[in-house]
Parts: C-alpha cells; sequence; structure tokens
C-alpha cells in the first residue's frame, strides 16, 4: 500500500473544496493555510488543513478521511504532517466532540473560549454551533 501526504496546489483545489461541499466545510483558497492531501496508491482519501489565524495562533482543522479508509491511521498521520507545518505558538482546533481523544493525543486540552480567543476564532465557533447537529468541542495546543 502505497501511502503519501502533499500539501494540495492550485490544481487540487477542484477536489479538496468539491469534498469539504458533501461535508459542509468551509472551502479553501490556499491563501494563509496549507491543505495536506493524504493518498493511498494514487488514490485521494482524505485532507486536512491548518489556517494562519494571526501571527501568534493558527487553525488546525478541515480533517476528513473517506470512510473506507477510516481506522487506518490516515488522520493521525494528517494531523502530524500539519503540526510539523505549524510554525505558531498557539493552535486552535474545533473538532466534534467524539473526536475529543483523538486530538488529546496530540497534546490538544479543552478550554473555553475567553478574551484572549482571537475573533476570528470565535466566528468560527458560532458558524460550528449553527452549522453542525454534532456538538464540537474548543482546543488548543500550546508550544
Amino acid at each position: 500500500m502505497g501511502f503519501e501526504i502533499r500539501q494540495a496546489e492550485v490544481k487540487d483545489l477542484v477536489w479538496v473544496n468539491s469534498t469539504y461541499k458533501t461535508i459542509d466545510f468551509l472551502p479553501s483558497t490556499l491563501e494563509n493555510e496549507i491543505v495536506a492531501i493524504a493518498s493511498i496508491d494514487n488514490i485521494k482519501v482524505g485532507l486536512g488543513r491548518i489556517a494562519v489565524v494571526d501571527r501568534h495562533s493558527c487553525e488546525l482543522g478541515g480533517m476528513y478521511v473517506n470512510p473506507e479508509f477510516r481506522r487506518k491511521n490516515v488522520a493521525r498521520k494528517i494531523v502530524e504532517y500539519l503540526l510539523q507545518h505549524a510554525q505558531k505558538r498557539i493552535i486552535y482546533c474545533i473538532p466534534f466532540t467524539h473526536l475529543s481523544s483523538f486530538y488529546e493525543s496530540f497534546g490538544f486540552r479543552k478550554i473555553k473560549p475567553d478574551i484572549s480567543t482571537p475573533q476570528k476564532i470565535k466566528k468560527k465557533l458560532e458558524f460550528t454551533k449553527k452549522t453542525y447537529k454534532e456538538p464540537t468541542l474548543f482546543l488548543v495546543m500550546r508550544r
């Protein structure tokens, strides 16, 4: 099984955004973000992204693995790849609640938004509450 993770390019945006559209995730532009694409035997099977929030922080999100490729560590490898590219001290993440232990295994911790939470992240939290039936968490990793 030939596994690969690579950074998305402009030519990949149609696939990236059509995948995100099917799961009601916000589209990508590749501006101020790195999108990782996971492939097995040259078949795109998953993706995720890390987006700049401000000069001190970024957000890990947009994680998706095609159902038939789940439980094969694809999501773990995508997160590891993206965390290597996170140049910021604070990494925010707003996953679905059932994924809590997965993200906590990387060092993310549950917190409550406060005055120091960037406005961009607060807006994303509001978006998730309005858009998804499944509850989400607010996690942070400080490096």
